[in-house]
């Protein structure tokens, strides 16, 4: 007959008590009168007794928990100059539903053991203490003290064993007669008392599972071995077997000592010897593109399998970290199989396929991973001009194309010759667009920047806005400026010293600064010449002499124009104002 694992070494006496319910009661005082000579009972070991040990809710003890009614108490002395002392009990809900006392006939021992007429009711918590009793009056009370009172069958464990499957299902034993193997017992919980949803108020405590029981090849019973449960609720139990077949029985012991209702059992075959071992192979592409049917096509050890075998496989991640199991793949009479799968997730997909064994082979497991390339990302950066005046506010618009997750971009510039800056980062709008704004001081790279997501590449968009650079001029020589309509001209002699002043910015010593000359007759202007490449002084500036050779009255313009080159990236070409002027 199975019994429960409880500390009850007495026999319950059951004595008759006042039951007073429905009277508030939590606290309560001593039974009077007092005698201060008499002596206080003792209460010798747990009392009443509890799980965990020495949690007797007495002073600063902790509050265990019972599923007894039954007190026992130490008693000075039975009989003290013919006086007969007795045990009296008092014991309450600390909710104040109801209170008993509990008056114990004389005994001859020392200890006597009290039955409470009090109906405890699971999941609750009362308070108790014991006096002497001599005929008329009291001694002073023991201190006061508690317990949780609980009575429910937790359910039965859950049983695992990575090394002998449970016999009739799919695998083989990976060990052998006389190999340590480990168990793992757990997933016991207590119920709740009846009329609560949930655990933790004083009337609806639930006592936790304290530890398992087991036996082999028979169900436990009185003095069964025992397991701790770790901070998981679990434990483990590490043995090794003789060859044949075995079962483990394990049962849940809550700490008010109550049982599960039936043992838990696992039964499993040792060999003597182990199975021929099985190897996996997996031939694997190195690389595969998202969205599209990737096929790996595998093999078992030589040999011939039994029909219906297959294998197991699960697909590992960055969505999945903890893998996620794919349907398991038919395997051939003769070893062979092929795995499909529709990777959805850029990145390493690791393929793990295990071969559960059978009567013939233990079982075997392979990984191969597959490097799954993301679908290429939409992303253009565009402005809102070609070519810029200086210091111009330009408008740059990032529009990025269907992502998964991901919807934001950054745009940087560049201004030719300085640092990347970022201009604006954010989550692009309905449109798919993100636009920001940028001042010109020289031509500048801007870049959009997307960092992809699990499922489309990172990606890099460019676009360059070019600015004009400031050109100054200024003539020099003259003697005179006259008026010809709504035209400025400044007068020369000829032969005179005449000079043109230029001055750009931004500037690099390395500029190419070239004189363009035209003169005017028959109604229009001609070209006379375009001088060689000049560079300006490390200030920007250039001074260009004009040879006046042609006779009076003719009539000139100049203008300096700045040539973009490879080595000169600040500006797009540009040119000054045309500065006017006449031979006297």
């Amino acid at each position: 007959m199975r019994q429960a694992v409880r500390r009850r070494a007495w026999t319950a006496l059951l004595l008759t008590g006042a039951l007073l319910a429905g009277a508030p009661a939590v606290t309560a005082s001593a039974q009077t009168p007092i005698d201060p000579s008499i002596p206080t009972p003792t209460l010798p070991g747990p009392t009443p007794q509890t799980l965990p040990a020495g949690a007797d809710g007495c002073g600063s003890d902790a509050v265990g928990w019972v599923n007894s009614d039954v007190f026992t108490i130490g008693m000075p002395a039975s009989t003290v100059n013919g006086i007969e002392y007795q045990a009296d009990v008092h014991v309450w809900d600390v909710d104040g539903s109801q209170q008993a006392d509990t008056l114990a006939p004389w005994s001859p021992t020392p200890t006597v053991a009290m039955t409470s007429p009090l109906a405890f009711k699971s999941g609750h918590t009362y308070d108790w203490y014991a006096q002497t009793w001599n005929g008329s009056a009291y001694s002073e009370p023991t201190e006061t003290c508690s317990f949780k009172y609980y009575s429910g069958n937790p359910s039965a464990p859950t049983i695992t064993n990575p090394d002998f499957p449970p016999v009739g299902a799919p695998g083989a034993p990976t060990k052998a007669a006389g190999q340590t193997t480990t168990f793992t017992i757990s997933g016991s919980t207590s119920p709740l008392p009846s009329g609560c949803t949930t655990a933790g108020s004083p009337d609806c405590q639930v006592a936790p599972v304290d530890h398992y029981i087991y036996g082999i090849d028979q169900e436990p019973g009185i003095g069964a071995p025992s397991l701790p449960i770790n901070g998981n609720g679990s434990a483990t139990l590490t043995m090794s077997f003789n060859w044949g077949v075995h079962t483990l029985y394990a049962d849940a012991v809550n700490a008010s000592g109550d049982l599960s209702l039936s043992p838990s059992s696992y039964t499993f075959f040792v060999p003597s010897t182990l199975l021929p071992s099985t190897t996996v192979t997996l031939k694997a592409p190195a690389t595969a593109a998202r969205g599209t049917e990737l096929h790996i096509p595998g093999q078992l050890t030589a040999g011939s399998y039994p029909a219906g075998a297959v294998v197991h496989v699960t697909r590992t991640d960055q969505s999945h970290p903890g893998g996620v199991a794919l349907p398991d793949t038919q395997v051939s009479a003769t070893g062979a199989f092929a795995i499909t799968d529709t990777p959805t997730v850029a990145g390493p997909a690791a393929y793990t396929v295990t071969y559960p064994g059978d009567s013939g082979r233990q079982a075997g497991t392979a990984s191969a991973t597959v490097q799954v390339t993301p679908t290429a990302t939409a992303l253009s950066l565009g402005v809102n001009g070609w070519v810029y005046n200086p210091n111009a506010v330009a408008t740059v618009t990032a529009h990025l194309g269907t992502t998964h997750t991901n919807r934001t971009v950054s745009i940087y510039a560049q201004p030719a010759g300085g640092s990347k800056v970022l201009v604006g980062t954010g989550t692009v709008d309905s449109h798919g667009n993100l636009t920001a704004a940028y001042r010109l001081t020289r031509s500048t790279v801007f870049s959009a920047v997307f960092a992809g997501d699990d499922e489309y590449a990172a990606t890099v968009a460019w676009h360059t806005a070019w600015t004009e650079a400031a050109i100054t001029e200024r003539l020099y020589g003259y003697s005179g400026s006259s008026w010809q309509g709504s035209q400025l001209y400044q007068v020369y002699r000829r032969g005179a010293a005449a000079s043109l002043y230029t001055t750009l910015s931004p500037s690099l010593p390395s500029a190419c600064l070239e004189l363009q000359v035209q003169r005017y007759y028959g109604g229009y202007w001609h070209a006379v010449s375009t001088s060689a490449c000049e560079h300006p002084n490390n200030a920007g500036a250039l001074l260009v002499r004009l040879p006046l050779t042609a006779q009076s009255g003719a009539v000139f313009r100049v203008r300096m124009m700045f040539l973009h080159t490879a080595a000169d990236q600040l500006n797009s070409t540009s040119w000054g104002a045309w500065e006017n002027l006449r031979v006297s």
